[in-house]
C-alpha cells in the first residue's frame, strides 16, 4: 500500500478503517430489482425471494423444523393451554442428510402463523422460536449447564449475538473489538415486570428468587469514576453503547421515563428491583460464553442503488472460523474446507404460514473445531405462542438448553414452558 505520507497505514487495514465503505463489492450480484406489478402479498413475496442477494433455499424436511399445528380462532385458547407440540431441542439440535451425516443448529429463527386475508391478521395464532449458541471452556460445561437447566432464557439473556455493520462480508470473520470480560458473563435479567408471576407448569422446576444486580458504587467525584458508573447503570438497563444514540441522549430518556407515570408494558422499573443472576464456578468467579454466531447486515439506504432490500446473513463466529482453514462459498453464506467438504450451512426458507432462518455447522467438524478450542457448545432454545394482537394478554412461553462436548452425545435438559398473564395490556 503507497503511503502518502508518514501516518498512513503501511498495510491495507480495510475498508471500514479507511471510511471507504459506500457499496460492498464482496456480495453476490443480486437479479435486478424489477418493478412490482402486483400487490398480492404472496406474488411480492416470491418475486422478493427471485430477486434476494442470498436466494432462498428450496424446503427440505431434513433442514428444516415441522410446522406447528396452528388453530382457528375460536380455539385458540385451548391451544394455548397445550404444552404439546412445543419446538425441543431433542429433535431440533442436530439435523440429518440423506448421507446420514449430522448437523448442529448454531442458530435458527422460525415464525409460523395461521393464515388469513391480508388486514385480517389479528386474532390468527402465532408460534416463534429462537436457537442460539454459546461457546465456553469446557471446564465450566457442567457448572454452566447446572445453571442454565432451572432458567428460563426468555428474559434478557447475555451476551448477545454481535452484529456486524458497516464492514465488508470479505472481511470477515476478524477479531472482535476486545471488550470487558462483564460482556462475556453468563447473566440473565428478567424485565418481565409487566406481567403477574404464575405458577411455573409442572415442567418447570422451582428456583429461589435471583439475585439482585450489584452497581459499581462511586467512590468520589473524580469524572472518569462518574461516567464509568454511568456507563455500567445504562448496560445493566439495556442501553448498549453504539446503538445508535449517544449516552446523553439515553440518560435525558431514561430521566423522562423515571420521572413520569410508569408505563408497565415499556419503562424499564429502577436497577434495584430487576432481578439479575449470574452464572459462577465452584470459586465464585463469573463462568463466560461467547456467542457461537455473529450476524452481518448491509443497509439498503446506501450509495448502492443496485439494492433496494436489506442483506443479512448468519455466520459462525470469530472463534470458530479463525485458524479453521475456512472458505466462503462466495454465492451464499456455506463454507467449505480447502478441498471443497461443505461443513457449515446458511438456509432462509419460506412456506406457507412462516419463514425459517437456519445456520448449521456438520458435526465432525465441529467436534474438532471444539476440541482444538478446548471448548464446548451451549445451545438455547426459546419461544412463544401467542394470539397476533397488539393488546396481548396470555400466551404460552418455553425455553430450553442443550450442551454439546467434544467425544460425547449431546445432553439436552428438560424443557420449560409456563402461561404468561399481562396484567397491564
Amino acid at each position: 500500500m503507497i503511503q502518502a505520507d508518514a501516518g498512513d497505514p503501511a498495510q491495507y487495514p480495510g475498508a471500514e478503517a479507511l471510511l471507504l465503505i459506500d457499496i460492498d463489492p464482496s456480495l453476490p450480484p443480486a437479479a435486478h430489482p424489477l418493478s412490482a406489478t402486483t400487490s398480492e402479498p404472496e406474488e411480492l413475496s416470491a418475486a422478493d425471494a427471485a430477486h434476494a442477494t442470498f436466494p432462498p433455499a428450496a424446503l427440505d424436511g431434513r433442514w428444516n423444523p415441522l410446522p406447528p399445528m396452528l388453530p382457528a380462532p375460536d380455539l385458540l385458547a385451548d391451544w394455548l393451554q397445550q404444552d404439546t407440540g412445543l419446538p425441543d431441542l431433542s429433535r431440533l439440535a442436530v439435523r440429518e442428510d440423506d448421507q446420514g451425516q449430522q448437523w448442529v443448529v448454531l442458530y435458527e429463527y422460525t415464525v409460523d402463523s395461521a393464515g388469513g386475508p391480508e388486514g385480517e391478521w389479528k386474532g390468527q395464532a402465532e408460534q416463534w422460536h429462537l436457537i442460539h449458541s454459546w461457546l465456553l471452556n469446557a471446564a465450566h460445561y457442567r457448572p454452566a449447564m447446572d445453571f442454565l437447566a432451572s432458567r428460563t432464557l426468555m428474559g434478557r439473556w447475555m451476551p448477545e449475538i454481535p452484529s456486524r455493520h458497516g464492514i465488508y462480508l470479505a472481511d470477515l470473520p476478524r477479531r472482535p473489538i476486545e471488550r470487558e470480560d462483564r460482556d462475556h458473563e453468563m447473566r440473565f435479567i428478567d424485565y418481565g415486570t409487566d406481567t403477574d408471576t404464575p405458577t411455573p407448569d409442572s415442567s418447570s422446576p422451582t428456583t429461589q428468587p435471583p439475585a439482585r444486580p450489584r452497581l459499581r458504587t462511586m467512590t468520589g467525584d473524580d469524572v472518569t469514576q462518574a461516567r464509568e458508573y454511568l456507563d455500567n447503570l445504562l448496560d445493566t438497563l439495556g442501553y448498549r453503547d453504539g446503538d445508535g444514540a449517544t449516552r446523553e441522549q439515553q440518560l435525558h430518556e431514561l430521566a423522562e421515563r423515571w420521572s413520569t407515570t410508569p408505563d408497565t408494558n415499556s419503562a424499564a422499573p429502577p436497577p434495584t428491583t430487576i432481578p439479575s443472576d449470574i452464572a459462577r464456578h465452584t470459586h465464585g468467579r463469573p463462568l463466560h460464553a461467547v456467542p457461537a454466531v455473529q450476524e452481518y447486515n448491509w443497509s439498503a439506504s446506501g450509495h448502492d442503488c443496485s439494492l433496494d432490500a436489506p442483506v443479512n446473513l448468519s455466520l459462525p463466529s470469530h472463534q470458530l472460523l479463525n485458524g479453521a482453514d475456512l472458505m466462503r462459498n462466495p454465492d451464499n453464506g456455506d463454507w467449505h474446507t480447502s478441498d471443497g467438504t461443505r461443513v457449515v450451512r446458511a438456509l432462509t426458507s419460506h412456506r406457507p404460514t412462516g419463514t425459517i432462518d437456519t445456520l448449521l455447522a456438520r458435526r465432525d467438524s465441529l467436534d474438532e473445531r471444539l476440541r482444538a478450542l478446548n471448548s464446548a457448545l451451549v445451545l438455547g432454545l426459546f419461544g412463544e405462542r401467542q394470539p397476533r394482537t397488539t393488546g396481548l394478554t396470555r400466551w404460552r412461553e418455553y425455553s430450553q438448553t442443550a450442551g454439546f462436548q467434544s467425544g460425547h452425545e449431546p445432553t439436552v435438559q428438560e424443557q420449560l414452558t409456563r402461561i404468561r398473564v399481562n396484567l397491564n395490556p
